[in-house]
Formats: C-alpha cells, structure tokens, sequence
C-alpha cells in the first residue's frame, strides 16, 4: 500500500490495484502527468527492487532528463520520512 498526501489530499494506492489500472490504460496514446510518473516512479522504487532509469523511460516515454527531474522533486518529498533513493553505477 502506497500513502501520498498532498495539502488536503490523501492517496492510498495498492500495488495491484495501481498495476491494473495501468494495464487499463490505452499506452500508446497516453501522456502521464508530472504527479502521475512520480507517482508511478515511488511505487516502481518501494515494491520492486534493483529498478532502472532505462526501465522507467520505457514506459512513462519520457526523456531521461525528464525522470530524473522527476526524482528531484520525489527525492524532497521522501526525505520528509527519512527515505532517500540509492543509486548504483552499471558497470
């Protein structure tokens, strides 16, 4: 389960859920909102690990520049609750 509060805004996702959801979408037409990657992006990092960048671009089709400005902003948030993200260089 996913929390996200934003002002007077709470949001409680579940991972199938989120996921059938996305299924549902029609993905070739599809533009995700700047709340909706992020959104997509912290449930990516909480319920799968060794996650990528590469992965992400691929399927929000976003620029890479894009997701890690994304991150940014989602880097800020997470630290609210003593999170932060680990990056690892591939080799």
């Amino acid at each position: 389960e996913i929390e996200i509060k934003k002002a007077n805004l709470e949001l409680y996702l579940e991972k199938e859920k989120l996921e059938n959801f996305i299924e549902n979408l029609d993905m070739a037409t599809y533009i995700f909102s700047q709340e909706e990657r992020e959104s997509y992006i912290l449930a990516k990092y909480l319920f799968e690990e060794n996650t990528t960048i590469k992965e992400i671009e691929d399927f929000l089709k976003v620029s890479r520049t894009t997701i890690k400005k994304d991150m940014k902003n989602l880097e800020e948030y997470i630290k609210k609750f003593e999170l932060y993200f680990t990056r690892t260089d591939n080799k």
